[in-house]
């Protein structure tokens, strides 16, 4: 999962996109998302997380495979034990 740059986490609320936002900046480093994108209320955001950068989309039209944050705290949990 996040092996190329079109992979996207579908974040529904903030609780999520706080969440993955976190995981992206504490555990893989990645530059994190600004404080006035955290009070975002339009909701679905995309979220990718392949560049240094998390990125963000709030068009539910772009390429791409669309993860869904279930399967991104999976993922999350089992490249935990690997580590």
């Amino acid at each position: 999962m996040f092996e190329n740059a079109y992979e996207q986490v579908v974040c529904k609320n903030i609780d999520e996109l706080i969440y993955v936002n976190n995981v992206a900046l504490n555990k893989f480093h990645k530059k994190k998302l600004s404080d006035n994108f955290l009070v975002k209320t339009k909701y679905p955001v995309n979220l990718f997380l392949h560049s240094n950068a998390v990125g963000w989309t709030d068009l539910q039209d772009r390429i791409g495979d669309k993860h869904s944050f279930i399967d991104f705290v999976l993922w999350e949990q089992s490249i935990e034990k690997v580590i």
